[in-house]
């Protein structure tokens, strides 16, 4: 997959986009990737994704380190209720 922006939510009340892949409002991928990495790699930083395995491969793919991943909805989701994985669930 190509990525085409990265989604990051501050608080419950506050969050952003970074499009990174949208023609003429794409960011630099380059200058991205070294303005998020402290915010990627900082352990005092709880990372929470949904789907945060594929997410993880993707933004890899594209040369961003994440090491403060500690906690995934989808997983949280599933171990409650197998059957209702999806974000919106």
């Amino acid at each position: 997959a190509q990525l085409v922006g990265i989604a990051i939510a501050v608080s419950p009340e506050e969050s952003y986009y970074v499009p990174v892949g949208h023609g003429d409002a794409a960011l630099p991928l380059a200058e991205v990737r070294d303005i998020l990495t402290s915010v990627l790699v900082d352990p005092a930083i709880r990372g929470i994704a949904h789907h945060g395995k594929y997410d993880l491969q993707v933004l890899v793919r594209h040369g961003f380190a994440l090491t403060n991943l500690e906690f995934d909805t989808m997983i949280a989701a599933y171990v409650l209720n197998e059957s209702s994985i999806g974000l919106k669930d």
